[in-house]
Parts: C-alpha cells; structure tokens; sequence
C-alpha cells in the first residue's frame, strides 16, 4: 500500500489517498494490538493503540484540503500525542534524562516558531502553539522512556513524528 499511497501523493488523487493511506495507519494499529497481549506494562501497549487509532482519524482528516478538515487532523494529532505521551509516562521514564532533552529540544522549537509563525494565520496560532508544546512533550517524554528503558525505538518513532510533522506544517503553512 506504501507504493499505492506514493503514487495517489504524486497524482494529488484524493480517492487514491483514502484508497491507501488509511492502511498504512491500520497496519500500525494491527502491529500495537499484537504487542498488547504480551505487553510488559499493558498501559503502554493501550495507549499506544489509543494514539494509532486518534492518528488514523488525523490521516484521514488531512486527506482532505479545506481548514475544517486541516483542525480536524491537528485535534486528532494532538490527542494521539497526549495518549503516546501517557503511554511513555506509564512505561516508566526518567525525568532527568527529559530534561536534559528538554535543553537540545527547546532552542530546536524556538528555532522552528521562528520559521513557522509568521506563515501562520492570526486564527490558527493558538491551535499551532498548542499542537507544538503536546508534541515536543511527547518526544521529552519519550526521552525520558528511551533512558529508563534503553529502548531507543521510542525516542526515534517520536523524532520521526515530530520531523514529518514539520514537512504537513510547511505543505499548509509556508508552501
């Protein structure tokens, strides 16, 4: 579906997009509900399927090119950070090593408001801010669990979320 879903962006195919993107977002979920039932720390393994499933919804919603559908993704996108932040918390994260995080993370943030902001309009700068202080809690989060846990799979999904979610920020705001 990866190919199908590459050339429906290529093709700008709202139809393709619904066709294919969907299923990617389903295999996540898929692969989360396999880990639940021998999830160590159960809490993680729902709320990480709480965060896949709100960020289906989100998909699914910027699929489609109008402001209301736009809102849409970035309350369902915020929501799925807010369960994939619990779900770091619940695993066990080492405050410490998330604010150590916080010191790179930060000065990276304000350097990326400074490039954002003034592409944005006057009513979306809150929803915007918002969205950006729940994600970059999430990848402090993350951190946090990367150092307690020496997984390193939650920091790099979380920077992987936050690096695409720059390039949606930039096709809606700056392109």
């Amino acid at each position: 579906s990866t190919w199908a879903l590459v050339v429906a962006e290529i093709g700008e195919s709202t139809l393709g997009k619904l066709a294919t993107k969907p299923l990617a977002s389903l295999a996540f979920i898929g692969a989360a509900l396999l880990l639940v039932p021998r999830a160590t720390v159960p809490e993680f393994a729902s709320l990480i399927v709480v965060g896949h499933v709100l960020s289906l919804f989100g998909d699914i919603f910027l699929i489609f090119k109008n402001d209301a559908a736009f809102k849409l993704g970035l309350v369902s996108f915020l929501l799925g950070h807010v369960a994939y932040a619990a779900a770091f918390v619940a695993r066990g994260a080492d405050l410490g090593a998330a604010q150590r995080a916080a010191l790179v993370a930060l000065p990276c943030v304000a350097l990326i408001l400074r490039w954002l902001l003034p592409h944005v309009a006057g009513d979306m700068r809150v929803p915007v801010l918002a969205y950006v202080a729940v994600i970059t809690s999430m990848v402090l989060c993350a951190a946090g669990a990367t150092a307690a846990s020496g997984v390193p799979h939650h920091l790099v999904g979380a920077v992987v979320f936050l690096v695409s979610d720059l390039f949606v920020a930039r096709e809606k705001f700056v392109a």
